[in-house]
């Protein structure tokens, strides 16, 4: 059980920290900060939500198949 706890607090850290990351990307993008040549912190949060994206998709699988 611990385990469980464990895991659903790293998911909320990520979480947060992703919800937060959005904000700001959204509110320099309303900004108009990105250009296509300078769009760096775009493109690190979009790599973040696929990131994280991919990691619930692996930790289902490793929670149905190997728990």
């Amino acid at each position: 059980s611990s385990f469980y706890f464990a895991l659903t607090g790293a998911h909320l850290a990520h979480l947060a920290f992703g919800l937060l990351a959005l904000l700001v990307m959204v509110a320099m993008a309303l900004r108009q900060r990105y250009t296509t040549t300078d769009h760096v912190g775009l493109w690190s949060g979009v790599m973040y939500w696929h990131f994280l994206g991919a990691l619930w998709i692996y930790l289902l699988l490793f929670l149905v198949f190997v728990h």
